[in-house]
């Protein structure tokens, strides 16, 4: 009884190890790569630079929500095929104990990391998302203030404005040589041409007032009318004023921002995917760990590494599958009954396949043994 709890407490040691370093890893990976999209993003002038580490910090739950599992079943791998190619697990069987001896400090384990990204998806994910969603949302509303860059022509409320500035200067954003040209949502008639209006002015700024930001243009000409129409009119002014975005923008109210508990009093199909989906995340954590130990037995000859390939396989599979379900109940291709719970029962089958196989296969090599 003692030397099982020394070999648990020594394995548990090893498998929390080997978890802290591969899910740092994994971390640092996924972070680099999403750190280098919203670089991109910051460059296309969808928010400011100094807005990029929030955004960044914003999306490390959505990513250790998703690694911490994978990170779980790697680590289970790596330290269980150790034991077969250091034939450690063979001397354990020689001693009469069974390899299963290994499941309840995994499983233990895996239950506290299944709590974890229960936590983070049930509880801190939504929260962090609507976080997010408002951060957009401010910086769509003041995002022109830093991000104007003279002698470069720049659309807005999805190009339906299009404005230029020739120089902008560093304090308060004074701008010069300005040029707006903005059409109509949609001509009176199908066959009748747009009628733009066309702005200029010799100098400005970009203003923000009880959330509305607009242009401030002075000594500037207005010019309306319909492109090859020689019918315009034209009006010069001192002092312009035009509003940037008509009404303040608001947070988009979709199912990834709503409380878990809210999900359920909605009854639209994409509600039931979300809620669900934020449950099969902490679901694969068990099923991982039930994965892990039969998948990492390896010969001595092969190597540790030798079930890592097929069982990184399986994950993909795993998470494919789950994000596939998941849009078939968004779109109602399939029944929210049915939904993502088929999935994970498809891979409970094949972690109890696996350890049956395995259970029966050591029997049979145990029984030959002692005909032997």
């Amino acid at each position: 009884m003692l030397v099982c709890v020394i070999i648990r407490r020594s394995f548990l040691t090893e498998i929390m190890k080997v978890f802290f370093a591969v899910a740092g890893v994994l971390l640092l990976v996924a972070v680099s790569n999403r750190f280098m999209l919203l670089i991109h993003r910051a460059a296309n002038g969808d928010f400011s630079i100094l807005t990029l580490f929030k955004m960044l910090g914003y999306y490390i739950p959505d990513l250790l929500a998703l690694l911490l599992p994978l990170s779980l079943f790697l680590s289970g791998l790596l330290v269980v095929g150790r034991l077969y190619s250091d034939r450690e697990m063979v001397v354990l069987m020689a001693c009469g104990m069974s390899w299963r001896i290994l499941l309840v400090p995994l499983m233990r384990f895996a239950t506290l990391i299944m709590v974890i990204v229960a936590l983070l998806t049930l509880w801190l994910m939504p929260a962090i998302h609507l976080q997010r969603e408002s951060l957009l949302v401010q910086e769509e509303s003041t995002v022109l203030l830093q991000t104007i860059t003279p002698e470069r022509f720049h659309a807005i409320q999805g190009g339906r404005v299009i404005f230029y500035v020739e120089k902008v200067s560093d304090k308060e954003h004074h701008l010069q040589g300005i040029f707006i040209a903005e059409k109509p949502e949609h001509p009176k008639a199908e066959a009748e041409p747009f009628q733009w209006s066309i702005l200029t002015a010799h100098k400005g700024q970009i203003l923000k007032e009880k959330g509305l930001p607009y242009f401030l243009l002075l000594n500037g000409v207005r010019y309306e009318g319909k492109p090859g129409h020689k019918d315009y009119t034209k009006v010069s002014f001192s002092r312009y004023e035009r509003i940037i975005d008509e009404k303040p923008k608001k947070v988009p109210d979709f199912h990834r921002v709503t409380p878990t508990l809210a999900l359920l009093e909605h009854t639209e199909p994409g509600y039931h995917a979300e809620f669900q989906w934020r449950l099969s995340l902490p679901l694969s954590v068990l099923i991982f760990g039930l994965l892990a130990l039969p998948l990492a037995k390896t010969s001595p000859r092969s190597g540790r590494y030798e079930k890592l390939l097929p069982s990184i396989l399986i994950y993909i599979f795993y998470y494919n599958l789950l994000a596939m379900s998941k849009r078939w109940v968004e779109n109602g291709s399939l029944t929210p009954l049915l939904g993502l719970w088929w999935v994970h029962v498809l891979m409970l089958c094949l972690a109890l396949y696996l350890w049956f196989g395995q259970s029966i296969s050591i029997a049979i090599r145990l029984s030959g043994r002692r005909r032997a």
